[in-house]
């Protein structure tokens, strides 16, 4: 009776070790989500990265560009408010629901040096830095999303 008592005590506990583990593990998986704004002397480029540090892949929910701080319709349209060059302003986009892979970085709203004049990228480094902000919604494989602003106080 003692021998089947310890038994079902034991199992007790391997199953509560086993759920915490699993728990802390789920918990674990949240993507840390984030942007850089600027320019990258390794790759001659200016503009707004997003870039999962995981470790759990992000699902992409949506995109949202801001000009000024005021929400616009899409990428084209914030590249047409940067009037020195707006035919060379690239971009990647997201569908709803593409994943971002832990340590992914591309560019969403980019320009390339080589493709422009020297005061042109310098405007365009103003442009990125003091009128557009892009905001993420994004989620973790466990369904929980959240609100990321590459510039806080411009979304």
């Amino acid at each position: 009776m003692v021998a089947l008592l310890v038994s079902i005590i034991s199992a007790g506990f391997t199953y509560r070790q086993m759920h915490d583990a699993q728990t802390a593990t789920v918990l674990g998986m949240k993507p840390s989500v984030d942007f850089y704004t600027g320019d990258d002397d390794d790759m001659p480029t200016a503009g707004i990265r997003i870039m999962n540090g995981g470790p759990g892949v992000a699902t992409i929910k949506g995109l949202t560009y801001y000009v000024d701080r005021k929400p616009v319709s899409d990428q084209d349209a914030a590249a047409e408010r940067f009037k020195a060059a707006s035919d060379k302003v690239r971009y990647f986009s997201f569908d709803n629901g593409d994943s971002l892979a832990v340590n992914e970085k591309p560019w969403l709203f980019y320009i390339r040096r080589r493709e422009v004049t020297k005061q042109q990228f310098e405007n365009f480094i103003d442009f990125i830095d003091n009128h557009v902000a892009i905001k993420v919604e994004y989620c973790s494989e466990q369904g929980e999303c959240w609100p990321k602003c590459s510039t806080p106080h411009m979304c």
